[in-house]
This record gives structure tokens, sequence and C-alpha cells, in this order.
């Protein structure tokens, strides 16, 4: 008899540790459930913040291939972001002398695995023939798995900026000629 209370009472105690462990498990996938239903929802609302910016924003992997690219960045190449993100930087958009300048911006944010600041600079548009001015801060960041390096962009169109004060100089020559 004695046994058999001591059976029955391992016996509760198992089914109270079977019940407990099912709700932990129904916890756990409840949560889950939840994260997995929300998380399409919070990239839409992170690519709606990066794609709000004038900056243009990207990501390309160590070979230089897009692996984001904001609608500022889109603008600044004449193409969608759906078109960029997952190709390279061809020469349809730019000379080969601006591929090989961003290659070796890529390059030198690699090799000195820091923030690299890039001063303005002067990109011809293949399509258009138009010089844009930008400038460019890119540094090291590492891949969501953790496994990889890429490379982060942001930077600034200035085309504007600097055709304006072209045209100031131009207009301050032409005073000093009148005068």
């Amino acid at each position: 008899k004695n046994h058999d209370k001591i059976l029955q009472q391992l016996n509760n105690e198992i089914e109270e540790k079977v019940k407990e462990l099912t709700k932990e498990l129904q916890d756990e996938t409840n949560a889950k459930a939840l994260i997995q239903k929300e998380l399409p929802g919070q990239n839409d609302f992170l690519r709606l913040i990066i794609d709000s910016t004038p900056n243009l924003k990207f990501v390309k992997d160590q070979d230089g291939k897009f692996l984001l690219a904001n609608k500022a960045t889109a603008r600044f190449y004449r193409m969608q972001t759906e078109d960029m993100e997952g190709h390279y930087d061809t020469e349809q958009n730019f000379t080969l002398q601006d591929l090989m300048e961003f290659k070796e911006q890529d390059r030198q944010v690699l090799e000195a695995n820091n923030e690299v600041q890039f001063p303005e600079q002067g990109f011809v548009n293949a399509k258009t023939g138009k010089t844009m001015w930008l400038q460019t801060v890119k540094k090291p960041i590492l891949s969501f798995n953790g496994n990889n390096v890429h490379i982060l962009g942001v930077g600034t169109d200035v085309t504007a900026i600097r055709e304006a004060k072209e045209e100031l100089r131009k207009s301050e020559q032409l005073n000093r000629e009148i005068a």
C-alpha cells in the first residue's frame, strides 16, 4: 500500500510537470506565431523609414552587389530599387572610371575596417551624361547572421549646391568684368 501511495504521488508530480512544460511550450509557440505575424509589418515600416530619407542609403556585399538601396539611391542611379538590389554597379549607370572609384572606396573601407568619409566627388551618369556630385560616408557592418562584412553607405547628393556655387562664381566674375 505504501508503495502504491508513493507511486501515485510520483505519477501526480510527473503529470503536473508535463502540464507545466506543455503550457510553457504553448506560450513559446504563441510568441513565435506573434513574431512571425508582426515581422512583415515591421519590415514594411523599416523600409518606409529608409525610403523616406533624402540621403542615399545602401548596403553592398564585399563584391559590390547591392543588398539594399533606398529610393534616393535609386533616383541617383536613375533606376528602381528592385532593379538595384541583388545587382552590381554597371556601365549603364556610370563611367568605367566612376565604377573603379566605387570599388576603390569599398576596398578602402574594408581595409580600414572603419568608417571612411569621401569628400565631394563628381560622377557622370552614363544615361544622362550629367555630372552628379556626392558626399559619401561608408563603413563596414556585420551581416545579419554575423558571418560576413558588408558596406553601409550614406551619401548626400550635393549636385544642386555645387551648381548654385558655380552660378554664383560666374555671376561674381561677370560683375567684376562689368565693374
